[in-house]
């Protein structure tokens, strides 16, 4: 999906023009995966993220972090703007969007559908130790399997993916006349909390 990629590399942009002394050459680090549904399992295609905030610089002694500042609800909003107007051409341009829709939603209040949350932080250092807070550099991308697995069985970490667990059933309502082959949905309880669903998203 191009979406993904249009993000991150407005996020990229931004990190690197709010990270002193980096280059062109510098590139952020980040962990993505598409999210289909909502939580009341909606249609509702969006992304989340884990994004380092700073940019890795390779030099000829292995990489450079530099740690980026000043990423303030207006830099957020700038990134947003980006991505929906690059995401609106991308549509128009593969037919997926009239022209003239494209126009009217980028001029639509609020973001335009488009919504970018960067409120949660987490406080790591990526190239600091956790133990000793002495600097770290990268010296190996290990990629072998069997490397791998003798490091984590050395280091006490599982060495398989952890089982996937089945799926739910529909949950098991407590009606008086739903007996077999009686469910009704329309007897259901109602809800102790009301929830507007118009902005759940």
């Amino acid at each position: 999906m191009a979406a993904a990629p249009i993000l991150l590399r407005a996020a990229e942009t931004c990190l690197r023009a709010h990270s002193p002394g980096a280059s062109s050459a510098a590139r952020l680090g980040a962990v993505a995966f598409i999210h289909r549904f909502g939580s009341t399992l909606n249609a509702h295609l969006h992304f989340h993220c884990v994004v380092i905030d700073g940019v890795f610089e390779p030099t000829a002694g292995g990489v450079v972090f530099h740690a980026a500042g000043g990423l303030d609800a207006t830099a957020i909003t700038q990134v947003q703007a980006q991505v929906r107007r690059r995401l609106l051409r991308g549509f128009v341009r593969r037919g997926l969007l009239p022209g003239n829709d494209a126009q009217a939603m980028a001029q639509w209040q609020h973001g335009g559908g488009f919504s970018l949350d960067a409120s949660v932080r987490i406080e790591v250092f990526p190239l600091l130790c956790p133990l000793c807070g002495a600097g770290m550099r990268i010296i190996a991308f290990i990629t072998d399997a069997p490397t791998l697995r003798d490091i984590l069985a050395h280091c006490g970490e599982p060495t398989a993916p952890p089982r996937i667990a089945p799926a739910r059933g529909p949950p098991r309502w407590d009606l008086p006349d739903a007996g077999p082959g009686g469910f009704d949905p329309h007897a259901q309880p109602p809800p102790e909390v009301e929830f507007d669903q118009r902005v759940a998203w």
